[in-house]
């Protein structure tokens, strides 16, 4: 796919490029996705993605990216509506950003981190609860000077239903 530059972003010459919502550049991302059902309710879940940036127009750009996961997924039945929950693993890797046009400290801001994910989604008719949790297990980011403390993710998604014959 293709992202476009349509929303705001920050000046080379801003120290919080990643504050911004948007980045400026016009970027490709790659993604490739698995499944494989095993026994009874079980599945088998991967998926990669390699993000490729370009420079925005103030000469600023962020590294390109990969990320990666692997999950066992369990599925119920709950009075009609499904429950699926999973564990598994991540792997994301940062390469370096860089600015043409300044110095704003950019010589260690790649890195990597390794981690556990834990997912839980509840869906109804109309309704998609999702939650998600990410805990680092081994990390390297921007030299070992920056640390994640893990992330939780909560989503609620209505689901618009279409009458096709």
């Amino acid at each position: 796919g293709v992202k476009f530059p349509l929303g705001s972003y920050a000046t080379s010459d801003n120290g919080f490029q990643n504050l911004y919502p948007g980045t400026g550049s016009v970027d490709g991302l790659g993604m490739l996705n698995f499944v494989q059902r095993l026994k009874g309710k079980m599945t088998i879940q991967s998926d990669a993605s390699y993000s490729v940036k370009t420079a925005n127009s103030s000469g600023f750009k962020f590294g390109n990216s990969f990320l990666s996961s692997m999950q066992l997924t369990h599925y119920l039945s709950i009075k009609g509506n499904r429950l699926l929950y999973a564990a598994g693993a991540f792997y994301e890797h940062f390469d370096k950003s860089i600015s043409t046009k300044s110095d704003l400290g950019l010589n260690n801001n790649s890195g990597y981190t390794v981690g556990i994910r834990l997912n839980a989604n509840y869906l109804t008719q109309r309704w998609l609860v999702t939650t998600q949790i990410n805990i680092p297990v081994l990390q390297s980011l921007n030299s070992g000077n920056v640390k994640s403390n893990g992330a939780i993710q909560l989503g609620i998604h209505y689901l618009l239903k279409t009458n096709v014959k």
